[in-house]
């Protein structure tokens, strides 16, 4: 494997605004791919779709005009607000001083807040923040945000590496670990190599607990 430079944490503020927007590139081309082909998204309906379209199409399902699915500043923007969230801790991989791979936590105070911020219904914030108070867990835990690695350097275990920080926090901080991916994430296999166990979702043709109702190919993954 060629060498690495691995780094944690915030950046330097002389180059916060490089970086971020190199980490920004990055995140914006491995979501672009599979499985989540997020490439173009529509603003009104705020489905997202792959690299058979481009920007300037018409949605198919509401009509509206697609957009670039995650706009540079934007995207900062969203990454700054990540990082500064508590106890976040940002990993990352690098070489010749471009971002090869990224991952990132940080804490939510209890299950209510994840559930009001990633779900938009009431019955899943209902159905979510039960399923973790049935876990035990009613306060604070880990919350394992992103990860990815760039297509050239996959295959070479860096996910785990990156992962392996993540978990590391969480045991850190006597946290429960939730991570939300999806079904076909290499991700799944990640969490499982950490000890993770899925308690939502899709997995080899039957659900576990019940269905992501506002995305079907989503799973969570929990360790206490």
């Amino acid at each position: 494997m060629e060498k690495l430079r691995f780094s944690e944490n915030q950046f330097p503020e002389s180059k916060e605004r490089s970086r971020l927007t190199n980490l920004a590139c990055l995140y914006a081309e491995i979501f672009a791919g599979p499985p989540w082909n997020e490439f173009t998204r529509s603003p009104g309906c705020s489905m997202f779709f792959g690299q058979d379209t481009k920007i300037g199409d018409m949605c198919p399902n509401c009509g509206d005009m697609l957009k670039e699915a995650y706009p540079l500043d934007e995207s900062v923007s969203y990454l700054k607000k990540e990082l500064a969230r508590p106890n976040a801790l940002l990993t990352l991989l690098e070489k010749d001083e471009n971002i090869i791979g990224f991952a990132w936590g940080f804490s939510y105070e209890n299950p209510t807040g994840f559930t009001d911020q990633k779900y938009k219904t009431k019955e899943m914030r209902k159905k979510l923040t039960d399923l973790f108070i049935g876990f035990g867990v009613g306060g604070s835990f880990f919350y394992f945000s992103e990860c990815g690695v760039a297509p050239s350097y996959r295959g070479q275990g860096l996910s785990n590496m990156l992962s392996g920080e993540v978990v590391k926090q969480a045991e850190k901080l006597n946290s429960p670990l939730v991570m939300r991916t999806n079904y076909q994430s290499p991700m799944v296999y990640v969490a499982a190599r950490f000890g993770m166990n899925q308690v939502m979702g899709p997995r080899e043709g039957r659900i576990i607990n019940f269905e992501d109702a506002e995305n079907t190919d989503r799973v969570l993954f929990l360790k206490i």
